[in-house]
């Protein structure tokens, strides 16, 4: 038991000690925003496209989960799946939303 103690203390410690380090991170990109460029009301119009995107792939994995279970046919292993699926139907689609506006990338939008 006091084993477990020890483990879970320096298990705690690490995680702790680590997002100090990342939190300490200086979160410079290299990417400047240029204003003439990279406009406000752009750059709300891509996170308004992606957040109407990115709950549409949301609601439609939700729905095929229930419909599993509906039919029976859900088991708990596949959760893994569906959420790697999810994440990357989800990347390509900010990417390819990203892409269609000429001078703009993800790292400008974590910039903003």
């Amino acid at each position: 038991m006091e084993n477990k103690t020890i483990l879970w203390a320096a298990i705690g410690t690490l995680a702790g000690a680590s997002l100090i380090y990342y939190l300490s991170l200086d979160n410079n990109t290299g990417i400047k925003l240029d204003s003439k460029v990279h406009k406000d009301e752009t750059i709300k119009e891509i996170l308004d496209e992606i957040r109407l995107e990115i709950t549409c792939i949301y609601v439609r994995h939700y729905n095929l989960i229930l419909r599993m279970k509906e039919n029976k046919t859900f088991k708990p292993e596949m959760m893994s799946d569906l959420e790697a699926q999810f994440e990357n139907e989800r990347d390509d689609k900010v990417n390819s939303i990203i892409n269609t506006y000429k001078g703009y990338s993800l790292g400008v939008l974590e910039q903003w």
